[in-house]
């Protein structure tokens, strides 16, 4: 678990023994945007680093304390101009404990902005850094990114093109036809309106998507997508008035999503929805 808080640092959480046990991981890491994930028992968190430096931080604990890599920096560029790199970055952890982390490179005057779809793969000793997808727009790439590999090591990255401010867009999936061979991209008939992407993949290859979906009087619906042998189903509802989600999937491959509800301005509960 970790936290973002109000003095800039990037923490993480641990319950042992009943009592959560909070550690600093990073003491400037403003706007995080972390995502956590565990090679083993050792916990890895990706997150973007907004003060100063602006680039994706990649920390992994080391007792007594955390080490803090780069993994993707790019010198601030003159002003007006901005440069971001690692935003809303996605990592997934293989059985080799190589790290893939997908992530947005963005820069702007502030418009039109000039996005990046990048996946960064660290091994102990390499990092290499790839464009998957790029586009010159009004508003970039949309929001956050959603890593999985498949049971053949192959990665899936679901993201939204779009809007970036708003984290809207429409949904797509950018798939490695092979383990590092050339991607084939497959949009989503959803409109410009998607949020929240969440993709994950079963040990037997099954994956599925949830995500939320803008429709009429500004309710969010809570959906879900499943493919089977290569095909995408049509979606299904599950909720109304969520913003957020994420999936998973229970040991038997039933889907499972935990989500933000949001019936009212600043009223939000997490819950839960689960096949049966």
């Amino acid at each position: 678990m970790w936290d973002t808080t109000t003095d800039a640092s990037l923490r993480f959480a641990r319950l042992v023994a009943g009592v959560w046990e909070i550690a600093t991981v990073d003491a400037e890491a403003l706007s995080a945007e972390p995502c956590l994930a565990f090679d083993g028992a050792t916990p890895y968190i990706s997150y973007y680093k907004d003060l100063n430096a602006r680039d994706l931080s990649l920390a992994h604990e080391e007792p007594p304390g955390w080490v803090i890599e780069i993994i993707d920096y790019e010198p601030p560029p003159p002003k007006p101009l901005f440069s971001w790199r690692g935003k809303m970055s996605s990592m997934v952890i293989d059985l080799s404990g190589q790290k893939h982390i997908s992530y947005l490179a963005i820069t702007g005057v502030p418009a039109p902005i000039y996005s990046e779809l990048k996946l960064a793969r660290k091994t102990d000793t390499s990092i290499s850094l790839e464009v998957v997808g790029s586009e010159q727009t009004p508003s970039g790439f949309g929001g956050p990114t959603s890593i999985a590999l498949d049971p053949v090591g192959c990665v899936r990255i679901a993201y939204l093109f779009g809007q970036y401010a708003a984290e809207l867009g429409s949904l797509t999936v950018a798939s490695e036809a092979s383990p590092g061979g050339h991607w084939v991209l497959t949009a989503f008939p959803e409109g410009d309106s998607v949020r929240s992407p969440s993709l994950k993949i079963t040990g037997r290859g099954k994956s599925g998507i949830s995500y939320c979906s803008d429709e009429p009087l500004g309710s969010y619906w809570l959906k879900y997508m499943e493919n089977t042998e290569g095909q995408w189903g049509d979606p299904e509802f599950l909720a109304e008035s969520v913003r957020k989600c994420s999936l998973s999937f229970t040991q038997d491959g039933r889907p499972s999503v935990a989500y933000q509800y949001n019936p009212a301005p600043r009223v939000n509960h997490l819950q839960y929805v689960e096949r049966w």
